[in-house]
């Protein structure tokens, strides 16, 4: 059964310098409806997302700018999809004075860079470029509030879609830095603790891929997921195969969507040469929607266990030899996510006998190892990416 969603007021003061005005599109993906925020306490004022346009969401604008006083002078776009972008004409008819900004601009429309700031009376916000949702997605940090507009890389309420995972985790941990209070998504109510929303998404995210991966490593033959002996050449899973597996206790009904997000960890688990992927369209169907879910449920899968110890060769420099160590490491990521990306970041100066617990380390195919030796790997791979960025 659905979980119900709490009802949030059309039009709500959420702070000092941030109001909330409902798109009126309330849905399945919308949620309440889109999020659209006015920003700042002055005459002019910033808004964040258009909304669809809708006539609801016109006419409480229009409202709300009458009992402020104040006018829309820059509109910024978090993102290209059409619940978010659909109100912009509306919003030039009542004000045509307003500046539009969003990444990879449209015509008559200005672009956003990474850290841009846009400053009005009573708040700061600073552009933070986070594809995943979508490749032209930004957040903007409130800076006065320590807070984040989030867009729909994070919602208020369940898990956010997105087109590229490996992009998206990089993205969410990137967010998870920029703020330590309040998140405004583009969805759903707030969110007190932002950075702990985040943290929680990179867990969820974190979980599936562990269980996909127990799932390629396990045998085909048994009711349960037994590993298959050392040795032994992986089966070979499809997605949908897998879907079964994890999904087991959802209707079957929802399988299909359940597909997309399988397949986007089989992607990434590709990318970083965890697995082999094959895609095989089995059908000449002309309809490219038809097409599209056939070659889907096609796609297959096995682990490639050979990839996971990189070589290191008495050749190599220290440097190569931790860069090596660097790429090894964050694909294993052994331990939670999030915790690994804070240690590498996290990490101190360069130390002299940080390279023989490395070297030994990947000589013996090490995975696991104590946070005393996995502190001093990170700074030699810091150091080792402090040497690439000053050549």
């Amino acid at each position: 059964m659905a979980t119900q969603l709490v009802p949030l007021p059309e039009i709500e003061r959420l702070s000092p310098s941030v109001i909330r005005i409902l798109g009126g599109n309330p849905g399945k993906f919308t949620l309440q409806g889109t999020n659209t925020y006015i920003v700042g306490t002055g005459k002019q004022r910033l808004l964040i997302d258009t909304g669809e346009g809708k006539l609801s969401w016109i006419r409480a604008i229009k409202e709300t700018l009458s009992k402020e006083n104040a006018t829309i002078t820059r509109a910024i776009i978090t993102h290209w999809h059409h619940d978010h972008v659909g109100g912009v004409k509306d919003l030039l008819e009542i004000s045509p004075q307003t500046k539009v900004y969003k990444h990879k601009p449209l015509d008559g429309q200005l672009d956003i860079e990474d850290g841009q700031v846009f400053e009005t009376e009573g708040a700061s916000l600073r552009a933070l470029f986070s594809p995943g949702h979508t490749q032209d997605h930004m957040a903007l940090v409130l800076e006065g509030e320590d807070a984040m507009f989030t867009g729909d890389n994070v919602l208020g309420h369940g898990t956010a879609v997105f087109e590229d995972l490996l992009t998206y985790l990089h993205s969410l941990d990137k967010m998870r830095t920029a703020f330590g209070g309040r998140a405004y998504p583009g969805h759903g109510a707030v969110v007190e603790d932002g950075p702990a929303k985040i943290v929680e998404y990179i867990q969820h995210r974190k979980l599936r891929e562990d269980q996909v991966i127990q799932v390629l490593k396990s045998s085909k033959g048994s009711s349960t997921l037994q590993a298959k002996e050392s040795g032994q050449e992986p089966d070979q899973w499809t997605s949908m195969e897998i879907v079964k597996i994890i999904y087991k206790d959802v209707p079957e009904n929802l399988h299909a969507p359940a597909e997309g997000g399988i397949l986007q960890i089989l992607a990434k688990l590709s990318e970083e040469e965890k697995v082999v992927e094959e895609v095989k369209k089995t059908s000449s169907d002309s309809d490219s929607q038809s097409e599209h879910q056939t070659e889907r449920q096609s796609t297959s899968a096995k682990m490639v266990e050979k990839l996971d110890t990189p070589n290191v060769a008495e050749s190599m420099s220290d440097t190569q030899v931790a860069d090596a160590f660097t790429k090894y490491y964050m694909q294993r990521a052994t331990k939670e996510f999030s915790e690994d990306l804070d240690l590498i970041r996290g990490a101190g100066d360069f130390k002299d006998d940080a390279l023989p617990i490395l070297i030994n380390a990947l000589q013996q195919g090490t995975t696991i190892f104590s946070i005393s030796e996995q502190r001093r790997i990170a700074e030699a791979t810091k150091e080792a990416e402090g040497m690439e960025g000053g050549s």
